[in-house]
């Protein structure tokens, strides 16, 4: 349950700043830093004290310490310990990605005792106990420790559980050959070239496949081979959530893009008495092309039901809006609604599109055309060749060979009885004009503002318009990976050993994991506010916020420790207002420095 908000509107409404304070706000926050580094001590972002709180939530340091094979007498640092000072490494994005040897320099300016339980030293955090470490993890099985933190973020933080799965995939690049890997012998992550969404195909990559619930939070995580395809992902995805979820699995939804939708998969789902209900894409070619036959269908019918705006925020500008057209298919002996989607949000980029086409055609055939010809006959060859060329685009090009007569003249002064004037006849292939194939655009047109969708849960259970709005959530698995893809520790990986890529990823999820409940947990308790403070850069009220958004905001506060000394610095109004209403977003109240 959410505890009591600690401020009321007119005490909040002292935070409000004007618009031209945001840029007053990032330079005393420099100038902190700058005092702060000249002093003697220790200066700690409060983020990590957040990290830690979150940490102390889960007693992760304690959960890994029992999960591992270890010697208390032969390490000097606990792997539990060892554990948290690479997820505090996670948070130090903005500073690039940090290579392992160099774990202790960045620790140098923090303030060890306020991070850590237990008593260590810099020189504790070597290149060899964080090997040795991953080695542990992985031997301890990295997806069932992330599974077994993740499923208490309900139990621990009273947030409102989401019954919505989104899962898609992205990949990570690697520098190095891994030749063990092509070795026959070899199990466990395998490195490999494939499609790389980072535009590299040239390097080797590992991808991760990533479960997120309707809350943002991740549900389940794992690192999967480099060639892996999204299909065979989903197969494992699916087969995963059985074992998790067991009998609870048909009060989810499950919801991925067109790799979802193969019959293998749909066996998977519905072969079991508790099926799990899903919402996909239709891929073009899937079941003789269901998605291009009901899309035809549906235009030839046109009886579209109108749905307006689908969106969380309908007041917005230029929301798009949208209308359906429900149909059936059996597949493979079951029925399945085929959800056909027509949308006003591609009318502008489809005209776009089609006037960049016709244009690109017109230089395309001048360019072609530029050399004269001496007949006739070869000028309407390449005319024919070139239209048979083109011939299947949405518009074609009318073209014709225009005679042009040329007269030589003499060179010196004309004579007194000048002879016949010399000409010659050549041929110029003119673009007359450039033609739109009715059919074709209306066809693409229809295409680009339509599409369909395939589920298994009935309409009793979900309506037409709210299958569009779960299906478009897809968005808070990919904003996760764009926090992914930020410079970490993975940002591009340099291990040399799978089996270490693979812990250190799973301990960039529980990274991840942790940004995701404070996202979650601020969204949740903002809704406790008749009204919110602007704090926010662009003069916007504080709503919905995202992790982005709370860790700049709490990057004005830093820990100053001179020996058993240690001193909160923040410069702006009211900082234990501002302090009290972060910490509640949070989930820290309790919290003490």
């Amino acid at each position: 349950m959410n505890s009591e908000a600690p401020a009321n509107p007119k005490e909040l409404r002292k935070l409000n700043p004007r618009f031209r304070d945001g840029q007053k706000f990032n330079n005393d926050l420099k100038e902190i830093i700058k005092t702060a580094r000249k002093r003697s001590g220790y200066s700690t972002p409060y983020i990590f004290l957040l990290v830690k709180h979150y940490s102390d939530r889960f007693h992760l340091v304690d959960f890994i310490n029992k999960k591992v094979r270890w010697d208390d007498t032969q390490w000097k640092v606990s792997p539990g310990t060892l554990a948290l000072c690479l997820i505090y490494m996670m948070f130090m994005s903005e500073n690039g990605r940090i290579p392992l040897y160099k774990v202790s320099e960045r620790l140098e300016d923090l303030d060890l005792v306020l991070l850590f339980e237990e008593s260590v030293q810099l020189t504790d955090f070597t290149s060899h106990a964080f090997a040795t470490l991953l080695d542990r993890l992985h031997e301890a099985g990295c997806q069932d420790i992330f599974t077994s933190i993740s499923l208490q973020v309900y139990e621990l933080f009273g947030l409102p559980r989401s019954y919505i799965l989104h899962s898609d995939t992205t990949s990570h690049v690697l520098q190095g050959i891994y030749a063990m890997c092509d070795e026959a012998a070899h199990k466990g992550l395998t490195p490999a070239n494939g499609h790389s969404k980072d535009h590299r195909p040239d390097l080797k990559q590992v991808k991760t496949g990533i479960i997120v619930d309707g809350n943002g939070i991740v549900f389940d995580a794992k690192s999967l081979d480099g060639n892996m395809s999204d299909s065979t992902w989903n197969t494992e995805a699916i087969l995963r959530l059985k074992v998790i979820l067991g009998d609870k699995l048909s009060e989810y939804i499950y919801i991925a893009d067109s790799k979802l939708v193969n019959l293998k998969n749909f066996k998977e789902m519905t072969s079991s008495e508790t099926p799990l209900w899903f919402i996909s894409l239709i891929p073009a070619n899937f079941h003789n092309k269901v998605s291009s036959r009901f899309r035809d269908l549906a235009y030839r019918e046109n009886a579209w039901t109108e749905l307006g705006a689908c969106c969380v925020n309908t007041n917005g500008k230029d929301r798009a809006t949208y209308a359906v057209q429900e149909f059936s298919e059996m597949i493979d002996g079951h029925s399945y609604r085929i959800l056909i989607y027509r949308t006003n949000k591609s009318d502008k980029m489809t005209e776009k599109r089609l006037k960049t086409e016709r244009d690109d055609l017109r230089i395309h055939a001048t360019e072609k055309f530029k050399e004269t010809y001496a007949c006739d006959a070869d000028a309407l060859k390449d005319i024919r060749v070139f239209l048979k060329e083109q011939n299947r685009g949405r518009y074609q090009v009318l073209l014709e060979s225009i005679p042009e007569t040329h007269i030589k003249k003499s060179a010196g002064r004309p004579p007194k009885n000048p002879r016949p004037q010399e000409s010659t006849t050549v041929f110029r292939v003119k673009v007359i004009d450039v033609i739109p194939v009715n059919e074709r655009i209306l066809k693409y047109r229809q295409e680009a503002e339509s599409f369909a969708l395939i589920t298994n849960v009935s309409a009793d259970k979900l309506v037409n318009r709210d299958v569009l709005l779960r299906y478009k959530g897809q968005w808070k698995v990919e904003n996760l990976f764009s926090r992914l893809k930020k410079p970490m520790l993975v940002d591009t990986l340099f291990l040399k050993n799978p089996d270490r890529i693979e812990a250190l990823m799973m301990l960039t999820y529980i990274a991840l994991l942790f940004q995701a409940v404070m996202q979650a947990m601020a969204r949740d308790r903002s809704l406790n506010f008749f009204e919110l403070p602007n704090i926010e850069y662009a003069k916007r009220p504080m709503d919905n916020p995202t992790y982005g958004l709370i860790e700049w905001l709490f990057k004005p506060f830093l820990v100053i420790s001179e020996g058993s000394f240690r001193e909160l610095t923040y410069s702006g109004k009211e900082p234990g207002v501002y302090l009290k209403f972060l910490n509640y977003l949070v989930d820290m109240e309790n919290n003490k420095i």
